[in-house]
């Protein structure tokens, strides 16, 4: 149980937001020229063109007979775009460059466990219902990663280039945005990922005035706790010290995490020893060490 629930929490803590990832500049496997069968009707082509203007030379594609998908160019910016069967606009994807993107999200870059790695293209994501997100490829040797942000430089996911396509429609329920309404001011979704296999939770990514947190749900879109970053000022004075008490505070602290939950609030460190292998210490508020869990980290980076 114990191993089990901490396995829980950094799960819903460093796993977020599952997408599925594809080729650099989103291109669809077996590409072809658009034939009439792929041409979308008129309520369609009415809402790419209220969205995107006149735009020439658009690459239409079907998806599972669900979506039109649109390649095109805007601006000279390579892009794409989903749009429901009915015609509602979806997704849509924009490469931009380096002096258009926030120097945040270049900041949250320049500081992650990525820094060294090549920036192979830069994109705006915007989604029905969702905050807009900004993701980098990024390459190191034949290794290719997308990483996520969001607006504000807060690290939302890392995503192996793996699927068939980027970046795929997501449907968030309704009964989960009234819960998150409920539970956050003026909330603004950023993805949503489902922990069926591990945990049977859900984990829902949400800026509140401007800050980064990530609400867990049960099955039944109950809420089970709520997790955000801080830094070492702002973690209560008898946590801090009790973590200084402990052998672990002699190793690199790549993380604190404040998770509050059902009548119980915990601060959870993340400390990487030199031999790569990571250890989690969580602590009540009055600084009682109540868990660690230990493992070797994978080769794959993460953005701390």
């Amino acid at each position: 149980m114990f191993k089990q629930t901490c396995l829980g929490l950094f799960v819903i803590c460093m796993a977020l937001f599952s997408a599925s990832c594809g080729d650099s500049h989103d291109s669809l496997d077996n590409k072809k020229p658009t034939s009439p069968e792929t041409i979308p009707h008129e309520q369609v082509i009415r809402s790419f063109e209220n969205k995107y203007g006149n735009v020439q030379n658009i690459d239409w594609n079907i998806y599972e007979n669900r979506y039109y998908v649109a390649e095109f160019t805007i601006n000279t910016r390579p892009a794409i775009a989903w749009f429901s069967k009915e015609g509602k606009w979806i997704l849509g994807k924009t490469e931009t460059s380096a002096h258009e993107i926030e120097p945040v999200i270049s900041k949250a870059f320049s500081s992650s466990g990525y820094a060294d790695w090549n920036i192979e293209n830069r994109h705006i994501l915007e989604r029905r219902g969702l905050s807009t997100v900004y993701m980098l490829e990024v390459s190191n040797d034949n290794k290719k990663t997308n990483l996520y942000f969001t607006k504000y430089g807060d690290f939302i996911k890392v995503m192996d280039n793996v699927g068939t396509y980027t970046d795929m429609p997501v449907t968030i329920p309704e009964e989960i945005n009234r819960k998150i309404s409920l539970l956050f001011n003026d909330p603004e979704i950023t993805d949503i990922t489902w922990h069926n296999e591990i945990i049977n939770e859900i984990s829902v990514g949400v800026l509140e005035n401007a800050s980064y947190k990530v609400a867990a749900l049960d099955s039944k879109y109950e809420w089970l706790s709520t997790f955000w970053e801080l830094d070492k000022n702002t973690v209560p004075e008898v946590v801090w010290d009790a973590f200084l008490q402990t052998k672990y505070a002699a190793y690199k602290l790549t993380s604190i995490k404040a998770r509050e939950g059902v009548n119980k609030m915990s601060f959870i460190f993340y400390v990487e020893s030199d031999s790569k292998k990571e250890y989690i210490l969580s602590f009540d508020p009055n600084g009682v060490l109540h868990a660690i869990v230990s493992y070797r980290l994978e080769q794959s980076l993460r953005i701390r």
